[in-house]
């Protein structure tokens, strides 16, 4: 049975600062997986948890250079992140408004819409003006 083979120190800074795998650790040292899973475990070593995004329903201001995306969605950070996919600018999500049920989303967003209709640029983009960002800082 093998024992201890690597020091604490290079131990946690392979699995957890380099983020290798135990079956890539133990092929760097020439030794079983269980080897290196034993390590870990008499050492205490674990992986920070991922935190989860939380699942947000509502509507959402987004930024993009001068402009803002008020829109509605059942996920708003998902969205963000489609809209990222297709943008040259970094996207920022200025606020949003918290709202489950489908029928009330739509109904918000068709109000906003029509509330800042004067500075509409092109279907749920409007130019960032005062107004709109006065609001979302009211929300």
């Amino acid at each position: 049975m093998d024992r201890i083979i690597i020091d604490f120190e290079h131990l946690n800074d392979l699995y957890i600062d380099q983020n290798l795998t135990r079956k890539d650790i133990a092929r760097k040292f020439n030794c079983s997986m269980q080897t290196i899973t034993r390590n870990i475990d008499e050492y205490g070593i674990d992986r920070p948890k991922k935190e989860e995004t939380p699942i947000i329903s509502g509507i959402y201001f987004i930024q993009s250079d001068i402009y803002v995306k008020i829109g509605r969605s059942t996920d708003i950070n998902f969205r963000k992140s489609v809209l990222q996919s297709g943008n040259p600018h970094s996207l920022i999500l200025l606020g949003y408004i918290e709202i489950n049920n489908e029928d009330e989303r739509r109904e918000k967003e068709q109000e906003l819409h029509e509330r800042f209709k004067e500075y509409n640029h092109k279907n749920e983009w409007f130019l960032m003006t005062d107004k709109i960002r006065d609001y979302i800082r009211s929300i």
